[in-house]
C-alpha cells in the first residue's frame, strides 16, 4: 500500500457466527477455522522483513444458513495519520486517534 505500508498483521473479531457455515479457510495450511462468538483470530500476513506471509492466504467460506459478521483490524507498516482529516466531528477523531495507539 502507498500510504500506510504494507499489511503486518490482521485481527477478524467474530461478532456473530452463521448458523452453518461462514468459517475462514486458510487453504495453503490446509486448515479451516470455525470459531464461536466473540472469538479473535490473529495471523501475521508479513514476516519480520516485511515479505508477504503465504501461509496467510485466507478466504471466507460460504454462509449456508443464518447470518455472519466478523470485523478486520488491519495492522500497517505506518500509522493512520490521515484519517482525521476524514472525519467531521474532533469528538470521531479523538476516539479514532485512540484506536490506532492501540
Amino acid at each position: 500500500m502507498r500510504n500506510h505500508g504494507n499489511r503486518l498483521a490482521t485481527i477478524l473479531l467474530i461478532a456473530k457466527t452463521a448458523d452453518e457455515g461462514g468459517g475462514t479457510v486458510f487453504p495453503y495450511l490446509e486448515t479451516t477455522i470455525q470459531p464461536e462468538e466473540g472469538d479473535i483470530i490473529l495471523w501475521f500476513n508479513s514476516d519480520t522483513r516485511e515479505n508477504r506471509e503465504i501461509d496467510s492466504v485466507h478466504g471466507a467460506c460460504p454462509i449456508k444458513s443464518g447470518t455472519k459478521v466478523a470485523l478486520s483490524l488491519w495492522i500497517r507498516q505506518y500509522p493512520h495519520q490521515n484519517i482525521q482529516s476524514h472525519t467531521q466531528s474532533v469528538y470521531t477523531s479523538y476516539q479514532l486517534d485512540q484506536v490506532f495507539r492501540l
